[in-house]
């Protein structure tokens, strides 16, 4: 893939080249056509644009919605004529792919499970993509409960009282295919 040379300067250049990699590489396809049927009517914002909101804030260092804001003020919506959300936009688009959680009962214990099958999918696709996985050749999918934890008000706590969420995965090598 070649990148071809620009004349719109931004504070944030190296987001350039994660744009240009972005559309070239098809992954913007990938999400646009994969998350379409959430957005059955037209709204302001697409997932795409939540998607490649938070990615970029990701790049660029943030690691809170509400440095979506730094994108803003760098001018790289404008000199490249993205759609970038506001950080409370995200967390409603964000809120409207949640799916409902299974109860599982085992003995006294009960256990929610969430399984999104639209954006494990998305994640299988984008492994495969991307190159990750290579579907010649074997692959072990290792399954684990990994705990985040979080001081929020619907937070469980865990074995040892400490509160969090618990977040299953499943992963090929390091690649995260299914959460």
């Amino acid at each position: 893939m070649s990148i071809e040379k620009t004349q719109r300067y931004t504070s944030h250049g190296g987001l350039q080249i994660a744009l240009a990699y972005w559309e070239k590489s098809g992954f913007a396809a990938l999400v646009r056509e994969q998350l379409k049927r959430y957005s059955p009517i037209a709204t302001q914002y697409s997932y795409h644009d939540v998607v490649l909101t938070l990615l970029l804030t990701l790049l660029q260092g943030g690691s809170a919605l509400e440095d979506i804001h730094k994108l803003k003020r760098a001018g790289l919506a404008k000199a490249n004529d993205l759609r970038l959300p506001s950080p409370d936009t995200i967390g409603r688009k964000l809120k409207q792919l949640s799916t409902p959680s299974r109860i599982v009962s085992s003995g006294k214990q009960a256990y929610a499970f969430n399984w999104h099958a639209l954006l494990n999918r998305l994640l299988i696709r984008s492994a495969l993509q991307g190159g990750a996985i290579d579907l010649r050749k074997g692959h072990v999918l290792d399954y684990d409960d990994t705990l985040i934890g979080a001081d929020k008000q619907d937070a469980k706590l865990n074995y040892a009282g400490q509160p969090g969420y618990y977040v299953a995965t499943a992963m090929i090598g390091e690649e995260v295919v299914a959460a």
